[in-house]
């Protein structure tokens, strides 16, 4: 069976069964698939399964739109092909044919199957992360040119990469997407956590491949983005 999995900023993930011929998708209750954020329209979306077996994703004349891969691919409508990626909002849904020569889901790529109601799902738009405590943690950019005033990490989450998906972006000429989350896990324990797929991060010069605990004055390199990890301790 063919399925959905929908992340919001890569941390919280559900996967979602597409069991009917058609599943609308929107911040209202009356969709198959619930998204309750403000940047998704009331009717987002909707996907439909034609004669042939294969999906079809509309958009629904939503305000923000719905794109693929990138926010430099605004579509309107587009017949989905394994392991697609569609964007709305901050919310990724990935999609899988759920063809039995499926290739294998990488390390990290797992998800469990939450229960359902009726075929209806609801994605919580934040994550069960604490709050930090202000002016306990903050990145120190190491540009080599532009601004190098420090950045709070006052958030359960932030996230760098680019664009308007991400809480701190790089300049990048390339496309937008997410690198990197720094959440706070409390007790004073934040990690790094590698998200999104949009370029690799290091830590400390070393590949990022897994969530890690951060520490005063680790480096944190994205591209040509380079930060320094600084928390009182």
């Amino acid at each position: 069976m063919a399925t959905l999995t929908i992340s919001f900023q890569s941390l919280s993930r559900t996967e979602i069964p597409l069991e009917s011929d058609v599943v609308t998708i929107g911040r209202t209750q009356e969709n198959d698939i619930v998204i309750d954020h403000q940047a998704v329209s009331r009717q987002h979306a909707r996907i439909s399964r034609d004669q042939d077996g294969q999906y079809i994703i509309e958009d629904c004349g939503s305000r923000d739109g719905l794109f693929l891969k990138s926010r430099q691919h605004r579509i309107e409508s587009h017949a989905l092909q394994n392991r697609d990626i569609i964007l709305i909002g901050k919310h990724r849904l990935r999609f899988n044919n759920g063809l039995p020569a499926k290739p294998t889901p990488t390390s990290g790529e797992s998800v469990s199957e939450p229960a359902h109601d009726e075929h209806r799902t609801t994605l919580a738009s934040r994550s069960d992360f604490p709050v930090p405590p202000a002016d306990q943690a903050w990145l120190e950019p190491l540009h080599p040119s532009g601004s190098n005033a420090r950045i709070p990490v006052t958030r359960s989450t932030t996230t760098i990469g680019h664009g308007a998906v991400a809480d701190h972006s790089i300049p990048n000429p390339g496309s937008d997407g997410l690198s990197v989350t720094i959440a706070y896990m409390g007790s004073g324990i934040y990690q790094v956590i590698p998200v999104g797929g949009w370029m690799d991060a290091f830590l400390n010069h070393k590949a990022l491949s897994s969530p890690t605990v951060l520490h005063n004055q680790d480096l944190i390199e994205i591209g040509n983005g380079r930060f320094r990890f600084n928390m009182d301790e």
